[in-house]
């Protein structure tokens, strides 16, 4: 069935007759191919349809070649409907003459409509893997930061917030670290703006090595990263900060413009000795300290206070 058209073809394998070897009507491929090339095109129909004469039938383009000798020939058809979606049929045909179809319409109508209850049950299965990978891809558009892959503003934003409300029901510590790369102006200015970018890249997958299962990593904002540390205390975020400040420093970036040495300032901020439950307090305690780690010479890592 050619959706696009409201087309269907229409094909036809000869059977043996007489006890006679099986020849093809028009050979493809090797010789014993049975299966012919198509041979007209039928109107897409949403139900059963009958043409008696199908040579002088307006809607039905057919191959001349095939007209019989004498009398007219018939077709009846039959579309596999799936829901909405016609993906095939059923044609039945005579060659001369009207066709007849008396209780064998019947049955070919059941034929059909298993045909089309069978392959419905594909393209339902097809149709709904497709709408599931599209709404996965949605959904990572939608949450995901475009260029380094991490979670977008948003999405990090709607984890603090989640992590926050369970963190006093479990009487647990939450932290947060906030690294900022380091003179990262000079590195766009000096090596280019897709210099910066590869290394906003890296440095976001090192960071990413460094962290938990349970721990969530998203760009926060231009070269900065945030990552969200569950049932984490002050001084266990501050030994994670140190160990991404190490990965970070210890290698350069490499990049199409030459290897690029970075380091990264990072701040620490933790519930543990406050019941916060507003995100921007617990965001301004990590600042503050980020600040704090730039003033004290960058490349270093600072725990705020509350």
């Amino acid at each position: 069935m050619d959706e696009t058209r409201g087309l269907g073809e229409i094909r036809r394998i000869e059977g043996p007759a007489d006890g006679e070897a099986a020849t093809p009507l028009v050979p493809m491929g090797n010789a014993e191919s049975r299966l012919s090339r198509p041979l007209g095109m039928v109107p897409g129909v949403d139900a059963a349809d009958l043409s008696h004469d199908i040579f002088d039938d307006p809607e039905i383009d057919i191959d001349e070649l095939l007209r019989p000798a004498a009398g007219p020939a018939s077709i009846w058809a039959q579309p596999h409907v799936a829901r909405v979606l016609a993906f095939g049929g059923l044609l039945a045909g005579c060659a001369a003459g009207a066709l007849a179809l008396g209780p064998s319409g019947f049955l070919l109508t059941l034929v059909a409509e298993a045909l089309a209850f069978a392959g419905g049950m594909l393209v339902s299965r097809s149709t709904r893997e497709e709408l599931e990978k599209t709404n996965r891809e949605l959904h990572l558009q939608a949450t995901r930061d475009p260029l380094t892959g991490l979670h977008n503003r948003g999405a990090i934003d709607e984890v603090l917030r989640e992590q926050l409300r369970r963190a006093p029901e479990r009487r647990i510590s939450l932290s947060v670290i906030l690294a900022d790369i380091d003179r990262f102006k000079l590195i766009n200015d000096t090596h280019g703006h897709q210099a910066g970018d590869e290394v906003l890249r890296d440095v976001a997958r090192r960071m990413s090595a460094v962290c938990r299962a349970v721990d969530t990593v998203g760009r926060y904002g231009g070269e900065e990263i945030l990552m969200i540390l569950p049932e984490t205390t002050g001084p266990e975020a501050t030994l994670v900060a140190h160990r991404i400040r190490l990965s970070v420093a210890q290698d350069p970036v490499q990049t199409p413009f030459g290897d690029i040495p970075v380091t990264v300032s990072l701040g620490v901020a933790s519930t543990e000795h406050a019941a916060i439950l507003d995100p921007g307090v617990l965001i301004r305690a990590a600042d503050m300290a980020l600040y704090q780690a730039k003033r004290e010479g960058r490349n270093r890592v600072a725990l705020g206070r509350f």
